[in-house]
């Protein structure tokens, strides 16, 4: 679906090794209940990319932070996080 996308990631040896990547759509109402990564050896980046107006937001450890279009969230898996679309 995302083929140049796909190519740039494909060439990034750490991407292939380590870790994936790949695009979540999250509608208005969802929770994503809190979890954690079994590991603290990978950082989650998100980058918004449309971003409607409204409460969504991705909690880690005792931190809420409000996603925005063309911003990244970066944070340690280990931690406990969760995510909240309270938009329209």
């Amino acid at each position: 679906r995302c083929p140049r996308t796909a190519e740039v990631l494909s060439e990034l040896p750490l991407c292939r090794a380590l870790g994936m990547a790949y695009f979540s759509e999250i509608s208005p109402g969802s929770d994503v209940k809190a979890h954690f990564g079994p590991t603290n050896a990978r950082i989650r980046y998100h980058l918004g990319l449309d971003v409607p107006e409204g409460n969504i937001y991705l909690a880690v450890g005792d931190g809420a932070y409000k996603w925005r279009e063309g911003e990244v969230l970066a944070f340690d898996d280990a931690y406990i996080h969760a995510v909240k679309h309270e938009a329209d």
